[in-house]
């Protein structure tokens, strides 16, 4: 009896020898298993950690780009509103030059016509003149070949009453009413002559 009951007790003192070195391996290799996680937690700690570092590094320039994206579209927009402005200008300037060169243009050409006409009224006042010049001259021809054929004054025909209508008379006349009122007193004068001499000869 006693012996078996060392025998139980020998088996007994072996199981739990050998659970307690079954433990001490457990405890050894959860310790093991622990330092690994810590280990492979602290890794990974880092590693969230450099990315979140990142992550901020990345969120910050993003946002400097962002805002110089911002700014530059901003002074593009500038830019545009600005050079739309400067065509804006130069199409009213480029206008109001066209419509000044228009106006000016019409202003020659009716400066031209203008001359054209003075021209064309000189040309006939001129020819006028002339046309009236020569009636006078020929008027006074003919008068002075009338009178080279009196012999004898005539006592109805006094000799200065024809230089007296050219002097007196015409002094406040222009210089065409002037030719033009000796023409008609010269042609006054030839037509007396004329029934002078047709009475003395009895024509």
């Amino acid at each position: 009896m006693e012996k078996a009951q060392a025998l139980v007790r020998d088996k007994v003192k072996l199981a739990e020898s050998l659970a307690q070195e079954e433990l001490l391996k457990l405890q050894t290799q959860l310790q093991i298993f622990q330092a690994d996680i810590d280990r492979e937690t602290k890794i990974v700690d880092e590693e969230i950690e450099d990315a979140n570092d990142e992550l901020e590094l990345s969120l910050e320039e993003t946002k400097r780009i962002r805002a110089l994206v911002e700014l530059e579209e901003e002074e593009n927009r500038r830019a545009k509103a600005e050079l739309d402005d400067y065509f804006r200008e130069q199409e009213a300037r480029v206008e109001s030059i066209i419509k000044e060169t228009a106006d000016i243009q019409a202003l020659i050409d009716a400066k031209r016509a203008e001359i054209a006409r003075l021209e064309e009224e000189l040309k006939l006042r001129k020819q006028q003149e002339l046309d009236t010049w020569d009636s006078l001259k020929n008027t006074l021809k003919k008068h002075l070949r009338d009178l080279s054929e009196w012999k004898e004054p005539e006592e109805n025909y006094p000799s200065d009453r024809f230089a007296k209508k050219m002097g007196g008379e015409i002094q406040n006349l222009s210089a065409e009413d002037q030719i033009d009122f000796m023409r008609k007193t010269a042609e006054a004068e030839n037509t007396a002559l004329a029934k002078m001499w047709e009475s003395l000869h009895g024509k």
